[in-house]
């Protein structure tokens, strides 16, 4: 299923390139891989935004969202992002430290096999994101000090499909041939206490600077 997946985003991806500039002074990342990365996360926003998605085992869907955003890639968020993998910490960056930019981490064991950066961010982004699949949400997707503090709250997932965050910088770093360490930074800043992940209600009938042209997010 995720190569499956992998393979038509990233062949979308290769057409985005031929239109857009994702060339940016790191080096750890391609363009290719930076606009895989995009359409991975555009992906599961339109999925979302249109309803589609399981609410947890509630056996119901999350509801529309009516002002999801489009994202785009940012470099300097992924200078940030690097720098952060390059510490090869494994864990998520301190708030205090970030405190205007969204992160989420994924720490993936090789177990032998070797894998390309096109992989791990689709196992990242398929990490992140299957969360909600096991533990969901309210349905009016308020973010507050309950699900903020539940048990294996899905705050990767949230923090993914948070409606105002537009821009995305990623970085990757092989620590000590025993772990990868996968890290996004996201700006504005998702996982805002008393906010929302998304407004709910029909598809692109609250956007700020129109729809874009799928007709579900926003621009």
């Amino acid at each position: 299923m995720l190569a499956s997946i992998l393979l038509g985003v990233l062949c979308f991806g290769l057409h985005q390139v031929a239109r857009a500039d994702y060339s940016c002074s790191g080096t750890a990342l391609t363009p290719g891989e930076r606009i895989l990365m995009v359409e991975l996360h555009n992906m599961r926003r339109r999925e979302v935004a249109s309803g589609i998605v399981n609410n947890g085992i509630s056996g119901t869907k999350l509801l529309q969202a009516r002002n999801m955003k489009k994202m785009d890639y940012d470099c300097a968020l992924e200078t940030d992002a690097q720098n952060v993998a390059d510490s090869c910490t494994l864990t998520q960056t301190p708030e205090a430290k970030r405190p205007t930019y969204g992160e989420n981490i994924a720490v993936i064991e090789p177990n032998g096999a070797t894998y390309t950066n096109g992989q791990l961010l689709a196992n990242a982004a398929d990490q992140w994101f299957t969360e909600i699949l096991r533990n969901g949400m309210n349905k009016e997707t308020h973010f507050i000090p309950y699900f903020r503090d539940k048990p294996l709250s899905p705050l990767r997932w949230s923090q993914m499909v948070w409606a105002k965050s537009n821009k995305i910088g990623c970085g990757i770093k092989n620590c000590f041939g025993l772990f990868y360490f996968v890290v996004c930074r996201y700006s504005p800043k998702g996982n805002v206490l008393d906010d929302h992940v998304y407004t709910t209600g029909t598809p692109c009938t609250q956007c700020e600077s129109g729809c874009s042209s799928d007709g579900i997010l926003c621009n």
